[in-house]
């Protein structure tokens, strides 16, 4: 008997990102979604000032670099404080998981001290894990995305849960909650089953040396609010929006030259 295959594919890049593709077309994913509906305020003053920082400390480059090469550099310092913030994400979430299942784990003592912290918070809030790093996904609204947890906690409720490791919580998680709450599919040993009833969403927030469940609202509301962003996504994130800018057109053909005739004259 053949078995089930999931009518979603997960395709990885070399530097830890992935793309979906939902019955063989390319799909987009929750957080590629938020991220290109609208800029944010916030991450694009956080951006500036991370440009600002490079050129205030790196002033003695300028002429070894020459203008352009330094200005470029000091305009992608946010990219790699962000991609530094991702990989050592990613470098704990793994950590963390192969804590949880018992492995060995060789990392650096600061990433192995955090990821220490989520098999306290599951052994503290007394978690039964039911699904862990599963893909998710909506056939309607074509969407997919990878939830951390879902688990029964100590309160008596189904939790589906995010762990974020950067200095703060932001709005846009409420977002990325509800999109893998209101999800239809998700993936279990490679089969599509429909999405479990989650009661209760939210954040584990780990820092440096302690752990916070973080409750997050999805509701209705901001359930609505993902799906009009996806628009928004295909406008600004794809070739959508260049596509509704024509081409220039031509100048108008000159008007004829008119003879204006003089009452009495013949014409």
């Amino acid at each position: 008997m053949t078995a089930p295959k999931s009518r979603i594919v997960q395709r990885p890049f070399g530097n830890g990102g992935h793309v979906y593709a939902l019955d063989g077309r390319r799909c987009p994913g929750v957080t590629t979604i938020i991220k290109n509906s609208a800029p944010s305020g916030g991450l694009l003053k956080w951006s500036a000032r991370e440009a600002a920082e490079w050129a205030a400390a790196h002033m003695e480059l300028y002429d070894a670099l020459g203008h352009e090469a330094w200005v470029k550099t000091a305009a992608n310092a946010s990219d790699e404080s962000r991609d530094k913030a991702a990989d050592r994400g990613r470098a704990i979430h793994a950590a963390a998981d192969a804590l949880v299942d018992g492995q060995p784990v060789d990392v650096a003592p600061e990433i192995y001290e955090q990821a220490a912290l989520v098999p306290k918070f599951l052994d503290t809030w007394r978690a039964n894990v039911l699904a862990r790093e599963c893909i998710v996904f909506h056939t309607g609204h074509r969407y997919a995305g990878q939830f951390d947890l879902i688990a029964d906690l100590a309160d008596g409720r189904r939790w589906l849960l995010d762990y974020k490791t950067g200095k703060g919580v932001y709005p846009e998680v409420a977002l990325q909650l509800a999109a893998y709450r209101n999800a239809e599919y998700l993936v279990w040993n490679g089969e599509d089953r429909k999405m479990p009833r989650i009661d209760a969403t939210g954040v584990v927030h780990i820092t440096e040396n302690a752990f916070e469940l973080i409750p997050v609202d999805t509701g209705p509301d901001v359930w609505a609010t993902f799906v009009s962003a996806i628009p928004l996504y295909r406008f600004h994130g794809t070739k959508f929006g260049y596509d509704r800018i024509g081409e220039p057109l031509p100048d108008p053909e000159p008007l004829a030259t008119v003879t204006h005739i003089v009452p009495g004259e013949e014409p």
